[in-house]
């Protein structure tokens, strides 16, 4: 049996156990990145939680609302899609989720998810941690990204600063990111075999 893990700490934890698990990048990831991306509005979408995960107070939100306000038409979002469908309309529903990212100017987000589509539609995103290591865990996959960054403290000239940077990026996505699946495919390939 092989187990694989997505961040660090979760890797840690098994190794403290003594069961060897592989590190390997959230599956979504491996999706194919959108390069022919729609025409962008000038919409900021904010991806934010709304939950008992959420790492920010309600100053913070408006300190974020605030900034995202001087790029664009601020729009609220969320990776959680919550109507039931067919399993058949699934990748349909994930490229409606796609196509909202992929119009957008900019993404504010503190989901893991909301960061992962905004990689894979190459749009522009600031990313806020929340209450656990899981978004800036998942995060050390993407730090080469120049269009994504991570922001530990709202303070308004730091949100602003990186908002800028990444709006000015030059968009690329990270070069041979597949290879961090090998020993995933091999895995499962040899599982199969």
């Amino acid at each position: 049996m092989k187990i694989f893990v997505r961040e660090e700490k979760s890797r840690e934890i098994f190794d403290r156990n003594e069961i060897h698990a592989k590190l390997v990048p959230d599956i979504v990831l491996s999706e194919k990145i959108k390069e022919d991306c729609q025409e962008r509005s000038q919409e900021v979408l904010l991806c934010l939680r709304n939950d008992v995960e959420r790492g920010i107070g309600d100053y913070q939100c408006s300190i974020i609302k605030e900034m995202a306000s001087c790029f664009g038409e601020v729009v609220q979002t969320d990776t959680v899609v919550t109507k039931s469908f067919p399993i058949a309309e699934r990748r349909s529903v994930l490229e409606e989720v796609l196509s909202k990212f992929s119009s957008s100017k900019l993404v504010i987000t503190d989901r893991i998810h909301g960061m992962i589509f905004a990689y894979l539609t190459l749009t522009p995103c600031i990313v806020i941690g929340n209450y656990n290591h899981k978004v800036e865990s998942e995060y050390n996959w993407l730090k080469e990204c120049d269009f994504i960054s991570f922001v530990k403290n709202i303070k308004k000239e730091e949100l602003l600063s990186e908002i800028d940077k990444v709006l000015k990026a030059h968009r690329k996505p990270i070069e041979n990111f597949e290879s961090n699946y090998l020993i995933l495919k091999e895995s499962l390939r040899n599982m199969y075999e």
